[in-house]
């Protein structure tokens, strides 16, 4: 349906409709039958709308369309900016928890355990019991690699499991800014 534009009868003052098809050419006053010379395309735009209102041109009418929310802008970007840096962090994150691994036998480390109690004298094992009565008696601490390495690699693995979760979110924001209405 075409716009329609509000004019003025140049004889009588009647309103008259006018459509951009009819930009130059002879229109008849329906109030006092006289005819006039309807304006040009671009004055015509100028008119106010039948009904109120202001008339967009072309140009007007494109940049609302293109424009969105600004927040659903930023929704989006932030999103999926978010969502990609804390996937690959935890995904190096994971990467290097495997790395970290060190995989273990428990049979064969009590087994070790125990070879080393066999190769002690029997005077070794009743030093070391009598020496665990006295309240000032330390056992030598002794850090297992594996352990240690474990943990780390627990460690690094709960690092992965945060960034993905808030890669999660990222995924959320950028759905939500595609459901988000202007």
């Amino acid at each position: 349906m075409a716009v329609r534009y509000s004019f003025e009868c140049p004889q009588c003052h009647a309103p008259v409709e006018l459509t951009t098809t009819q930009a130059g050419q002879e229109i008849s006053c329906s109030s006092c039958e006289s005819t006039f010379l309807a304006p040009k395309l671009g004055d015509i735009k100028k008119l106010p709308l039948v009904g109120g209102g202001e008339a967009e041109t072309g140009k007007r009418r494109a940049s609302k369309a293109k424009s969105g929310s600004p927040v659903k802008g930023w929704l989006f970007a932030g999103g999926l900016l978010l969502a990609a840096i804390a996937g690959i962090s935890g995904y190096l994150a994971q990467d290097y928890a495997n790395d970290l691994h060190v995989p273990f036998d428990i049979e064969e480390v009590v087994a070790k355990e125990l070879r080393s109690v066999d190769e002690m004298s029997p005077a070794e094992i009743y030093g070391i019991a009598v020496g665990a009565c006295d309240e000032s008696f330390q056992l030598e601490y002794r850090e297992v690699p594996y352990r240690t390495q474990n943990i780390k690699a627990g460690i690094f693995q709960n690092v992965a499991w945060v960034c993905w979760a808030v890669g999660g979110i990222g995924v959320l924001m950028l759905l939500s800014s595609l459901f988000l209405k202007k």
